[in-house]
């Protein structure tokens, strides 16, 4: 759901994956980039900058406890060491 160029999302929209997770943001011919919100289903949440359909830029990771990390997030493996993989792919 959300806005389309050329049969991709670009602008704002948000999109359910098939596991339960889903993405809450911004999207440039059909990849997140710009801010957007990611949850996965068990309540591990990113909320902070994308490039290329990756993390990248200020954000804040928060894990199914509570705990907080907020920095300067590098595309997918920042992420991943706080155990958030998969990022819908």
């Amino acid at each position: 759901m959300g806005q389309w160029s050329d049969g991709q999302f670009h602008g704002q929209g948000r999109f359910q994956y098939h596991d339960g997770g889903h993405y809450l943001g911004e999207y440039s011919h059909g990849r997140r980039q710009g801010h957007g919100i990611f949850r996965l289903r068990d309540g591990h949440e990113y909320d902070g900058e994308w490039k290329a359909d990756l993390p990248a830029g200020n954000g804040k990771f928060t894990d199914d406890t509570g705990k907080v990390s907020e920095g300067d997030f590098q595309r997918r493996y920042a992420l991943a060491q706080l155990k958030l993989d998969g990022l819908g792919r």
